[in-house]
């Protein structure tokens, strides 16, 4: 998990790190304040989930 201070973060740095991590075959999710559970739950299902601290 990566804890950012609020989602506009966690958004913007999982996009930036996003094709590092998928060209090393890891899968990367974000969890957002206004995200349904079915959508957090498969974001908390990735190898790398980027959130706020309130999310996790």
């Amino acid at each position: 998990h990566v804890v950012t201070v609020n989602d506009y973060l966690a958004e913007r740095d999982a996009d930036w790190m996003r094709p590092l991590y998928e060209f090393l075959g890891m899968s990367v999710g974000v969890i957002l304040s206004q995200q349904d559970p079915a959508t957090k739950r498969a974001a908390y299902a990735c190898d790398i989930t980027y959130g706020t601290n309130n999310e996790f």
